[in-house]
């Protein structure tokens, strides 16, 4: 049996608040960054383009090193952090 945690008419209205928060947060946080960039002296469509770029670079992850160790792995313990288990090896 499947556990329903909603009351199904109410996902629409929930939907509706939770994207009107998201667009809100995103004016507000980008109001402030324009802010912070006019102060620096940039025009702001400079900052503007600058914030985009943040946000859109974000997403991407180039590695720079990987960490080789040469001595063997004793054992192998997960360590719980805000709910994610990470596994913390020890040598």
């Amino acid at each position: 049996m499947r556990r329903r945690f909603f009351f199904p008419p109410l996902w629409w209205p929930l939907l509706l608040i939770l994207g009107v928060l998201l667009v809100l947060i995103f004016v507000f946080f980008s109001g402030a960054v324009l802010v912070a960039f006019g102060r620096l002296g940039l025009p702001p469509e400079v900052a503007f383009t600058l914030f985009v770029m943040a946000l859109l670079g974000s997403f991407v992850n180039i590695p720079i090193a990987e960490e080789v160790s040469y001595e063997p792995v004793l054992r192998v313990r997960e360590v719980g952090i805000f709910g994610f288990l990470y596994p913390m090896p020890y040598f």
